[in-house]
């Protein structure tokens, strides 16, 4: 049985393309979930067209928002658990959070903000033996304006 050229490209096509996808999904699968829940909803983090007025559900968006969400949840446990080992002091440990935080910007007005100072609180405590008071938690949130 021989092999064609044109079998021989199709393969070699085939098999890059799955080696970029995969890549792309390892490495970016947070950016391109959060790039597809934006195409879906509609969704501008930097617009003020979806602003609704107060006493309107964000549900649909907060939901659009969950891959963001676990992104993030995930990069400040790894960050809270690296803190630990290296015995990072307080003010340290702020700005490193501050830094993870400022990624999702999109989140800081979501209804989720709230659950993740919890996390990061609960985590910081069991970590890193830092106790972070309700006014260093929001102004994690506040350095993004």
């Amino acid at each position: 049985m021989a092999i064609t050229w044109q079998q021989y490209f199709l393969f070699i096509g085939c098999a890059t393309a799955a080696y970029y996808i995969t890549i792309a999904l390892l490495y970016y699968r947070g950016e391109i979930l959060y790039f597809l829940a934006t195409k879906k909803l509609g969704f501008q983090p930097f617009s003020l067209a979806n602003e609704k007025p107060a006493g309107q559900s964000n549900s649909g968006d907060n939901q659009g928002l969950m891959p963001c969400v676990h992104d993030l949840v995930n990069e400040l446990q790894h960050t809270l658990a690296t803190a630990g080992r290296k015995k990072l002091i307080k003010e340290e440990l702020i700005m490193s959070l501050q830094v993870v935080i400022k990624k999702y910007a999109m989140l800081k007005d979501s209804l989720f903000v709230q659950s993740i100072n919890k996390l990061i609180e609960s985590e910081a405590e069991t970590s890193c033996s830092i106790h972070f008071t309700e006014q260093e938690l929001k102004s994690l949130w506040l350095a993004l304006e």
